[in-house]
């Protein structure tokens, strides 16, 4: 068993003022770029694996004003599609950003640019400035200006501990303070302005009209945003249809009459819907599908790593016997990620130990080589464990994971574990809320030091065990106070303790990184790959799609 040395956690240095301006985004993508809303144009991304524009003409070619675009969603997963931004699930939020908007939107290439707001920045660690449009509107036609972004901003706040939000940076808001009539302030209880600015371009800041909520409007059936896009119809058994809402202040840069959200959750389903026309893109491609798809003419594909999503095993530290590091340690030793990457995503599934890819300022390949696969010692350490012949049942997600489970669960047998697999549709409540079984299969995509509080620090819904580890927390917290889309010396010093603490402790059982794949057809046009801020994963930017002339 590793003894962790002791550690002297650094002092948290403080985020500079900085008035935003171009930024570009990390090696890997993975936290974007600076804290920027400089416009589109200005920005440089450093790499391809950070998002793509796919489409690089996109915005010159000639488009049907009619047009239609349909899209396969699963909308009854994660508690299922809602449009009260205080109700949806974090993996739902990029619908969000169709009637909602966002006060900053993601960029290809990493960064971010302006959306509801003009301007952000972070004026120390524990305040921001945020600078909106003018002129902007809320559908029901009542202004959207800083004292009506405090009250939307303020609603979530309250409603932080729930399922919606990033709990922890929600709950650290001390007040929003209007300065003028476009601008206001976000201060906060803690150092976590370098936390809290990545924020900005998600749900999270999903503002709802005031009167709409003093009207006792229900948010659901009739969301009231300033977003691109107006809610017309929903069923989550068939489909949801967002029209082009004609008052949104940048009505002229939305080119699609309409966006259709398909239920539709099964990759096969998703592929052959794809083939026959019935949808127009499928932003999410399973591996399985993509020899298929890449042999058709008239359908375009794109692959990208954000560096921001894995496949992993989430096992419940908490609870006997895999409260014992040792046989946590095992399970890990046991496993063949290379051949598991290999066979999954060919030269796209490296291990991921650590968090974040190399090239990334915050990869370490010491922790890399961490795990070897050594089912000898992953034998030895059971029977210290008193544990030789462990059984246990493991949830699982479908898609890739399925496939990634199943040979994880060939590969334990070799070391005399037993591990039965039960397919779950509603993770959320099974395994983070009501922990049915101690162990589950499921990707994971987060940005910056959240791929890691998120899932280990006390309070966080996805901390189903509710693993507490003081210096862990410490390290969070000091990190938080950087910012980690262009992180100086101590914000990667600080990362990387808190990655070895994770590695060394074996609070999962890691897996293997995975890219994004997106599928389309030739005649859509718009396509930008962009990283979701809730979750850190590839999405096309939906606002920029379109069908183009006469196709």
């Amino acid at each position: 068993m590793w003894q962790r040395p002791k550690r002297v956690l650094g002092t948290a240095v403080a985020v500079a003022v900085m008035l935003l301006g171009a930024g570009c985004g990390d090696d890997d993508g993975d936290d974007g770029a600076a804290p920027t809303t400089a416009p589109p144009a200005a920005t440089s991304p450093t790499s391809a694996d950070a998002g793509s524009t796919a489409t690089s003409a996109a915005a010159e070619e000639d488009f049907d004003p009619e047009g239609v675009v349909r899209i396969p969603y699963e909308m009854q997963a994660s508690g299922g599609l809602k449009f009260d931004p205080v109700g949806v699930f974090i993996p739902h939020q990029p619908v969000l950003g169709l009637v909602y908007d966002s006060l900053l939107r993601p960029l290809p290439g990493g960064g971010k640019g302006p959306g509801l707001a003009r301007e952000a920045r972070i004026v120390d660690p524990r305040t921001i400035e945020v600078e909106l449009f003018e002129g902007i509107r809320f559908s029901d036609g009542t202004p959207l200006d800083a004292e009506a972004a405090r009250t939307g901003l303020l609603r979530n706040v309250e409603h932080a501990s729930g399922p919606a939000f990033r709990a922890f940076e929600m709950s650290q808001v001390q007040d929003i303070v209007v300065t003028s009539p476009t601008s206001f302030r976000i201060t906060l209880k803690s150092d976590i302005a370098g936390n809290w600015f990545e924020l900005l371009a998600t749900g999270d800041v999903a503002m709802v009209s005031p009167k709409a909520i003093a009207d006792g409007v229900d948010l659901n059936t009739k969301p009231v945003g300033a977003g691109p896009f107006l809610l017309e119809s929903f069923d989550p058994a068939t489909k949801a249809v967002f029209v082009k809402n004609p008052d949104y202040f940048k009505a002229d840069e939305v080119k699609a009459a309409r966006i259709e959200l398909i239920q539709m959750g099964d990759p096969v389903s998703q592929t052959n819907a794809i083939r026959s026309g019935a949808v127009d893109i499928v932003p999410t491609v399973a591996t399985t599908q993509i020899p298929a798809l890449s042999q058709i003419d008239d359908i375009e594909m794109t692959t990208e790593h954000s560096g921001n999503r894995w496949q992993q095993m989430f096992i419940c530290q908490t609870r006997p016997p895999f409260d014992d590091v040792r046989v946590r340690q095992a399970l890990n030793l046991a496993i063949d990620r290379e051949a598991i990457g290999r066979r999954l995503y060919g030269d796209n599934g490296p291990p991921a130990i650590g968090v974040w890819l190399p090239g990334s300022p915050f990869h370490d390949p010491e922790i890399d080589a961490m795990y070897p696969h050594d089912p000898d010692r992953a034998r030895q350490l059971l029977a210290d464990a008193g544990v030789p012949n462990l059984s246990f049942t493991a949830l699982t997600t479908g898609g890739d994971t399925q496939v990634f489970m199943e040979m994880v669960q060939q590969q334990l047998a070799d070391v005399g574990v037993t591990m039965q697999i039960q397919q779950t549709v509603n993770p959320i409540t099974e395994y983070y809320q009501e922990l049915r079984q101690p162990a589950m299969g499921a990707p994971w995509s987060q940005l910056a030091i959240t791929k890691l509080s998120r899932l280990y620090r006390p309070g966080q819904l996805t901390n189903a065990c509710d693993y507490d580890n003081p210096e862990l927390n410490q390290l969070f917290d000091a990190i938080a106070a950087h910012d980690q889309s262009n992180p100086d010396a101590e914000a990667v010093a600080l990362a990387k303790q808190a990655q070895r603490i994770v590695a060394e402790e074996a609070l999962a059982l890691f897996g293997v990184f995975y890219p994004d794949t997106a599928a389309w057809k030739d005649y859509v046009g718009g396509v930008k790959m962009v990283i979701h801020g809730g979750n850190g994963y590839l999405v096309p930017e939906f606002r920029d799609l379109y069908i183009k002339r006469d196709s």
